[in-house]
């Protein structure tokens, strides 16, 4: 009586094995949005669906403001104000884009002057008007010198225009590819959440 039981008991524990592993959690979600936005550019398009779908989910800033309002670092893990004209970031180490490269400050730098250049037509180039200089320290290292003081100057890091993308190789169709997000866009009206 003994082994029929033993067998049952194994049985039981394969079966339940192969159970757990087709019952695995997906990889991947694909969200339909009602509406495709006219382009996936936040730098150049002021769009709300552009927004809605690439802003914290494909494309994220340096801050970011917290649901109490309060201003609080996101790709950035810190920031230092030295006289209310320098704002030297540090930015956290192993944020990574969809395709395995890693967020520099090259790539913020680059971010923030294609944002300042006439030439993108940013819907709010006024965010931008009081950087005089930006320096990339290091790999991790990015310091803002402003012309004057700008009490608004975070704030403005965390609107949408302020996006981090990958410097090299830069076109608006590899922008949505490009974001350090959860998320990657598919394609048309929908955008594919995945783990990565």
């Amino acid at each position: 009586m003994r082994w029929p039981i033993v067998g049952l008991v194994v049985a039981l524990l394969v079966g339940g094995s192969c159970l757990a592993a087709e019952a695995q959690t997906p990889s991947s979600l694909t969200v339909q949005v009602s509406t495709e936005p006219p382009g996936l550019d936040l730098t150049a398009t002021p769009a709300s669906a552009t927004a809605a779908v690439v802003f914290y989910n494909v494309q994220e800033c340096l801050v970011k403001i917290d649901r109490h309002g309060k201003i609080v670092p996101w790709l950035a893990e810190r920031w230092r104000v030295t006289d209310q004209k320098n704002y030297t970031f540090f930015l956290k180490p192993g944020v990574r884009f969809h395709n395995g490269r890693e967020l520099k400050a090259a790539d913020v730098k680059f971010v923030i002057e294609r944002a300042m250049n006439p030439e993108t037509k940013h819907p709010y180039p006024q965010y931008y008007a009081s950087i005089g200089d930006i320096t990339v320290k290091d790999d991790y290292t990015i310091t803002f010198a402003l012309k004057s003081p700008n009490p608004n100057f975070l704030i403005n890091l965390a609107r949408q225009g302020s996006v981090s993308t990958r410097a090299r190789r830069w076109t608006p169709s590899r922008a949505r590819r490009s974001g350090p997000g959860p998320s990657r866009w598919a394609s048309g009206c929908a955008a594919t959440v995945s783990s990565w």
